[in-house]
């Protein structure tokens, strides 16, 4: 029992902590799952965003730039902050829908984020 208990204490304080799962627990209670498999619409113009970011990452791989790997990082980390923004102020307003578009997206953000900064350690 205790270690069940506390197994749930550190789910609880992962979801806490990380604004990708907080806002996907948060979006849950509202009974929406913002990554339901069925659901497959996404704005065009963000998918093409998705490719061309992986190309420039897949880009700066090849030719092994460390400024330009550092400049990407910037650039990720900056879209992370601003999804994060707007999730909380959609909240407010309980815009569930925009929000669950956002979250789609902050979980590209961040994985692709998480991506950069491995190549960037591999690199030093």
């Amino acid at each position: 029992m205790a270690i069940q208990n506390t197994s749930l204490i550190n789910t609880a304080f992962d979801t806490l902590k990380s604004p990708l799962l907080r806002a996907t627990y948060l979006l849950e209670l509202q009974g929406i799952d913002a990554f339901d498999e069925k659901d497959t619409q996404m704005d065009v113009g963000f998918l093409m965003s998705q490719i061309e970011l992986r190309e420039s990452l897949d880009a700066i791989k090849t030719t092994k730039d460390e400024m330009a790997l550092d400049d990407f990082i910037v650039d990720i980390t900056g879209k992370v902050a601003q999804n994060i923004e707007k999730i909380q102020h959609l909240f407010k307003v309980d815009e569930f829908n925009k929000i669950k578009n956002l979250v789609r997206e902050l979980k590209f953000y961040t994985q692709l984020n998480t991506q950069a900064n491995q190549l960037m350690d591999e690199w030093l």
